[in-house]
């Protein structure tokens, strides 16, 4: 049995559609498993009107406690051997968990990716991040893809799961990037892992959403970045380097972000975190060197001359 964590909080517009798509997958030996975190609208009622439909939904209600909390309260009453997670305002194809399961099956996997198609407003929808077909293994080979090429995304939602690879690890309360603390924990408990490039996942795009709306709050990621940063010191010391290119062009981003926006930042607290963080570290520019232009362009998000990126990178090692 697959057991589906859906952790639920003010999506009434979107709910059905996301609970329907679950019921109608093709694999149907399914749990599914509506987390309600405390929603104020009429999330909780949809909830419960599911559950007497289907006895293949479970609902749990609880005071909220943010999309970390929600993910564990479900990981904790999972029955299933597999393991996935849906947001309940995304929407999945009927074929997505058969055929990931099949992948599974067929190959050994622990873990089974597949790609994601970002749908927008008024029906336009595209595939930004394609992922190519590919069985991976080997713990070290499956970090160093992961770390140099994110081979399955690093959000938690396009995958199945063995139950064994994400048992009695759980998101970190409170947080938000949550799956950045996540998925690379769990990547090192897989010795296979299968990615189908089908984009079978439907990722709504919403500028009301936790992702949609820039705020201090995405700076979370300094935290997991620190955390990886040591894990991979301590068990991959060979990718230390990429690994400080990656985050080096993260903290670009978020640099550019609070600048451009300084609605969000308004006293400055946001710079002078990502200004703390990159000389806690000791990343330095060089550490961008053999980062190619397209993927260092992709990464920033920076559409900007040589000159420019060398200017923001002094500008963040400012004075405080």
């Amino acid at each position: 049995m697959i057991s589906i964590i859906v952790p639920v909080y003010q999506v009434e517009p979107y709910l059905n559609r996301c609970v329907r798509s679950l019921l109608e997958q093709t694999y149907t030996d399914v749990e599914i498993i509506l987390v309600d975190d405390g929603s104020p609208d009429g999330c909780p009622t949809l909830c419960d009107a599911w559950a007497g439909k289907d006895a293949r939904v479970r609902v749990i209600h609880k005071p909220n406690g943010g999309l970390s909390d929600a993910r564990n309260a479900g990981l904790t009453v999972a029955r299933g051997e597999e393991i996935a997670f849906v947001d309940s305002d995304d929407w999945v194809d009927p074929d997505m968990l058969e055929r990931l399961y099949n992948q599974m099956e067929e190959t050994g996997a622990d873990l089974a990716a597949c790609g994601v198609t970002w749908e927008y407003p008024g029906g336009r929808s595209e595939v930004p991040h394609p992922l190519e077909d590919r069985l991976y293994t080997g713990r070290r080979a499956i970090m160093r893809a992961y770390i140099q090429t994110c081979m399955v995304r690093t959000t938690v939602w396009n995958k199945l799961y063995r139950r064994a690879v994400v048992d009695k690890l759980f998101f970190p309360a409170g947080k938000t990037n949550e799956d950045e603390f996540f998925t690379y924990r769990v990547l090192d408990r897989t010795d296979r892992v299968s990615v189908l490039s089908a984009p079978m996942y439907h990722y709504r795009q919403r500028q009301d959403s936790i992702m949609g709306v820039y705020s201090l709050r995405r700076l979370d990621i300094l935290e997991a970045m620190e955390g990886r940063l040591a894990f991979l010191e301590e068990k991959y010391p060979e990718l230390l380097p990429q690994e400080r290119r990656n985050q080096l062009a993260a903290c670009l981003y978020h640099y550019r972000q609070l600048i451009d926006q300084p609605e969000v930042d308004p006293e400055g607290e946001g710079r002078r975190r990502v200004r703390q963080y990159v000389r806690r570290v000791g990343l330095k520019l060089t550490d961008l060197r053999g980062c190619s232009a397209g993927n260092a362009a992709r990464v920033l998000a920076i559409r900007a001359s040589v000159s420019a990126t060398a200017g923001l990178y002094q500008s963040l090692h400012k004075k405080l």
